[in-house]
């Protein structure tokens, strides 16, 4: 509800500070005095357009500022997903507006945008007169209205929960589609990769091995050469250093027997023997690996020409990653051969939920219908109480043809969303013989917030918002009309906070918060003035009203105040 709000330098308010009560707020004064400014007020601050001509005369900016406390958890939650949180259950709405045309938006103490503003506003006033508003104009709401009459919440529940569930299911064989129609073709491609690897008989390292071999076939020729020359002057020719040595170290070993003094240089020529047999048996060990047969020579360059081609082919940097490709492609090729098992168990699934869906869309769509009569009975009902004898409200039932709709219904397929296939429309005939229309082109101010009355009216338990705005309802009505008019805002205002703007005295005087607008002029400058009326000063109002203020009307201005 709203609790106060502080206009300053807007049109020719100066500046006014009000606070609400709960239930029924009305404004009534003088034909011209500003009543529906403050209306007007609200509406800027909750993001109505805006232009130069709301700031006061002589002031550079106009400021509005709204707090309203949220104890519905349903609007609660509407607020929160727009993204704005609540602080101690309030919302402070503040904007501004200068001479240069630049307006600033602050939502509990947050910089926000006008859209972000105009969602809120949405969701805490509706607002019926002249202003942008009005929920009932808008046609995507009114399927709403007649859920909120049938009660469906259940329906509705379940409905959504299976809309969602089934977009799930076709997203994910829509994707399983894909793969199957390129199933053909990847699983010819995953066969060969499969095949020309494995018929490869590739070893892990094998790559690095033969690379190595490679190297020695590369220079075989020079390196044997080398070897057995060097082989043949250790070793192998017929003046070989072993050969010398041998010599030398017989020769000295006849020394020694005689002369000891030689043992340390015949011990030394004995050592240089063993380390250069050393050498002669490795070399001879290394040239003997190097002893390699032309066919073997074909055996690693042809190995080797295939690791290459493969590894170039795909872009693969050892024959370890070829392997482990090699598995990555069986396992994908494994999976595309179950994957029409999983189609065929995924289609099953989704044609279940779209079966259920449809049954789910028709069962509503019933009930809605059914509903839609009792609520254009009562809707007519509550308008012929408030002078609209003549009028007819329809309830229109419409399905969109939608090639890509999720379900089908006689043989044509329809567009669906959370929630089901109908798309709802109220229509009115507001004079005899004149065709049903839609609201917003038959409708005036006044008698949009009569239907709107009468609509809420009948879903008083199931409002959507907690405060409501009715100016110009009036238009046309008096008498007995006007209290009856009186005794369906006060009833509606039990639920749901309500300010009205009126000439009536029927209507003001069963409001629980009385508020008087006055114009006053001082040193040229005009400016208006609301004042929050005791019961007593009600009485005056109250008889004003009625144009009467001799005894005669005070006694009757009572009488509507239900004062003795």
């Amino acid at each position: 509800m709203l609790e106060s709000i502080r206009i300053k330098n807007y049109a020719i308010i100066d500046e006014v500070e009000l606070e609400f009560g709960e239930g029924f707020n009305v404004f009534t004064g003088e034909s011209g005095v500003g009543k529906s400014i403050i209306v007007d007020a609200l509406g800027f601050c909750l993001g109505d357009k805006a232009d130069q001509t709301i700031i006061r005369t002589g002031k550079d900016r106009t400021t509005v500022e709204a707090v309203f406390r949220i104890t519905n958890s349903r609007i609660k939650s509407k607020i929160e997903q727009i993204g704005i949180q609540l602080e101690d259950d309030t919302v402070i709405v503040r904007r501004e507006y200068d001479t240069s045309g630049r307006s600033k938006v602050m939502i509990n103490s947050r910089t926000e945008t006008i859209s972000k503003l105009e969602e809120l506003s949405d969701v805490l006033v509706d607002f019926h007169g002249q202003h942008q508003h009005q929920s009932l104009l808008k046609p995507k709401t009114h399927i709403d209205y007649l859920d909120a009459f049938g009660n469906f919440t259940k329906e509705l529940q379940e409905l959504s929960e299976t809309y969602h569930k089934t977009l799930e299911i076709k997203k994910k064989l829509d994707e399983l589609k894909e793969v199957v129609s390129q199933k053909e073709s990847r699983m010819n491609f995953l066969k060969y990769v499969i095949d020309e690897i494995k018929n490869a008989n590739l070893k892990e390292g094998e790559d690095q091995e033969l690379e190595e071999k490679f190297k020695y076939i590369t220079n075989y020729e020079s390196l044997l050469k080398g070897l057995s020359e060097a082989l043949e002057s250790l070793d192998e020719g017929e003046i070989s250093t072993i050969s010398t040595l041998n010599r030398a170290i017989v020769s000295l070993r006849g020394i020694v027997r005689h002369n000891t003094s030689f043992d340390t240089v015949l011990n030394r020529l004995e050592d240089i023997m063993s380390e250069i047999r050393g050498v002669v048996s490795e070399l001879s060990e290394f040239r003997d690996k190097l002893n390699i047969t032309p066919e073997e020579v074909e055996y690693i360059n042809q190995r080797l020409d295939v690791i290459r081609t493969l590894k170039r082919k795909y872009s693969k940097n050892s024959s370890e990653e070829l392997l482990r490709y090699l598995k990555e492609c069986e396992d994908e090729y494994s999976r595309m051969v179950t994957s029409d098992e999983e189609f065929e168990k995924l289609k099953k699934e989704y044609e279940s939920y779209v079966d259920k869906l449809k049954k789910l869309c028709l069962d509503l769509s019933n009930k809605r219908m059914r509903k839609a009569r009792e609520l254009e009975d009562k809707v007519v009902e509550k308008l012929n109480l408030m002078g609209m004898e003549k009028s007819v409200f329809k309830i229109d039932f419409k399905y969109y043809k939608d090639e890509n709709g999720l379900i089908e219904i006689n043989n044509t397929r329809v567009d669906v969303n959370e929630k089901g296939i109908d798309r709802v429309e109220f229509l009115i005939s507001l004079n005899p013989g004149e065709d049903v229309k839609p609201l917003r082109s038959v409708a005036s101010g006044g008698e949009i917030s009569r239907i709107m009355l009468a609509i809420k009216s009948v879903l008083a338990d199931v409002s959507e918002v907690d405060m409501m705005v009715f100016d110009e309802i009036d238009v046309g009505i008096g008498g007995n009309t006007a209290n009856i008019v009186g005794e369906i805002i006060k009833s509606i205002s039990k639920k749901t906070q309500i300010i009205v703007i009126t000439h009536l005295p029927q209507v003001a005087s069963k409001a629980t918060t009385h508020f008087k607008v006055e114009k006053l002029i001082q040193d040229n400058s005009t400016k208006v003035m609301v004042s929050k009326l005791k019961q007593e000063d009600r009485v005056y109002e109250i008889a004003r009203m009625s144009g009467n203020q001799n005894e005669a009307g005070l006694k009757y201005a009572k009488e509507l105040l239900g004062m003795r």
